[in-house]
């Protein structure tokens, strides 16, 4: 298996002269597929540093690449010790000169609502760093590269998935204390209440974490009115009849 990757890595590394946009595409893809729920392959990818690649791709322009590139980093971020290398490969790629987050950030709202290949490139953005905001050491340095106002963007502006998906990162990323107040200031509250109606379930489940974490920045009057004037508690209860969605932090 390493040597099939370290193939790969070549080929997604090279010239487009040598490695068509075409071939860049499906070496991206292979690495999706093969990754996708498998360990073994996962900490392969990484043996082969196959992670810088895939980050350099998420800055090109052709879509199906960029596609491609994010589907294989969003299936490697459902790994614990990968959240952790990737944060890493992206610091060193920065050091250099050659990498920044606000390059991943801006796909996360796509303003091309018709356009069925830049929404895909928008969930797999959303669904990247949602799995990236799992890790706790990962949820302040998203936070402090800037993540926040375009998730709020996606959950704004997305279609049905890509807010599904920007709520769960969001759920995520305020289960840390300390970005709290940045969310806070942000407008968090309002916006997940205002999705708490909204279907699907995982979405109505992903706001309400949000709002229930988020209450630990409130008053004793604010929380009580929270509660009053929402569905949060009766939404809460509902969770008992999907039992497989209490505990959904992964896309």
């Amino acid at each position: 298996m390493i040597n099939v990757l370290v193939v790969l890595a070549t080929l997604l590394d090279a010239d487009d002269s040598v490695s068509s946009p075409v071939v860049k595409e499906q070496s991206a893809r292979m690495i999706a597929n093969l990754s996708f729920r498998c360990e073994a392959v996962e900490l392969a990818v990484d043996e082969a540093d196959l992670l810088p690649s895939l980050l350099l791709m998420v800055l090109r322009k052709d879509t199906p690449c960029l596609t491609e590139a994010l589907a294989a980093l969003a299936n490697l971020a459902r790994n614990t010790t990968l959240q952790l290398r990737i944060m890493a490969a992206a610091e060193d790629l920065e050091s250099l000169g050659k990498f920044q987050w606000q390059s991943v950030f801006h796909l996360l709202h796509s303003q091309h609502k018709d356009n069925s290949g830049q929404l895909e490139v928008q969930r797999q953005a959303v669904r990247f760093i949602g799995n990236l905001s799992i890790h706790e050491r990962n949820k302040a340095s998203l936070v402090a590269e800037g993540v926040v106002e375009p998730l709020f963007l996606a959950l704004q502006l997305g279609e049905a998935e890509a807010v599904r998906l920007a709520a769960l990162a969001v759920a995520n990323l305020s289960t840390l204390e300390k970005n709290r107040t940045a969310l806070g200031k942000m407008g968090a509250v309002p916006k997940a209440l205002a999705l708490m109606t909204e279907p699907p379930v995982e979405t109505q489940l992903h706001a309400s974490r949000v709002v229930f974490n988020m209450m630990s920045t409130m008053t004793e009057e604010e929380k009580i009115k929270t509660l009053h004037a929402t569905r949060i508690l009766g939404i809460v209860m509902n969770l008992t009849e999907h039992p497989d969605l209490r505990l959904q932090i992964i896309a």
